[in-house]
């Protein structure tokens, strides 16, 4: 267990997390107006943030406790540095329709590998049910940006790369073999970011 500042802290890293991950949406959303995927997901990282906020209240009445978990919280840290980057590339017009796609699915990938939200891990009911939709949220999030991007390669006349997550899953349950699928990696939290990189 946690003290209370610690756990304010751990929650207000995560808040500032969906927050930023929605900037960065609405600012492909800015460039790429035709791709109808950026505004919705905008909308529900805002409604992340906001059901994570509602656990702050539970931590004032004492119904709420939390497990320090310093890596996490590291990897957050990381990746909102990673996406300020990213939105100011995005501001400066400096990245096409790929490169979002690839940078969004990354994102969402890593929030799932690396277990962004391990540290709101609670006995409390109301928490579990709130990590148990956000995590459901970044799975369907991170499917429905791969689909929408082969949708986008289709139209140019090019093959898919991936497929959603849980397509592939389908895929090998049926055929025993994954060795047509290119998976995606969680985002390099650690990498050396290159302002020219696409």
């Amino acid at each position: 267990m946690v003290e209370k500042n610690i756990e304010y802290s751990l929650l207000a890293h995560q808040i500032e997390h969906e927050k930023t991950l929605s900037r960065l949406y609405k600012s492909y959303s800015e460039i790429f107006p035709e791709e109808e995927i950026w505004g919705k997901l905008e909308i529900e990282e805002k409604k992340h943030a906001a059901w994570i906020q509602q656990i702050i209240s539970k931590i004032c009445d004492e119904t709420v406790y939390f497990n320090e978990d310093p890596e996490c919280c590291e990897n957050i840290k990381k990746s909102l540095s990673i996406m300020n980057d990213e939105i100011a590339k995005a501001n400066d017009n400096e990245i096409d329709l790929m490169h979002a796609f690839k940078i969004a699915i990354e994102i969402e990938e890593s929030m799932v590998e690396r277990e962004f939200f391990k540290s709101m891990e609670s006995d409390a009911p109301f928490v579990e049910d709130v990590l148990k939709n956000i995590i459901a949220d970044t799975e369907r999030h991170r499917d429905s940006l791969i689909e929408a991007k082969n949708v986008f390669l289709r139209t140019i006349g090019l093959d898919e790369i991936n497929k959603p997550k849980t397509e592939e899953k389908s895929t090998k349950e049926k055929s025993g073999s994954n060795d047509n699928v290119i998976p995606y990696k969680a985002i390099d939290l650690d990498r050396e970011l290159d302002p020219t990189e696409e």
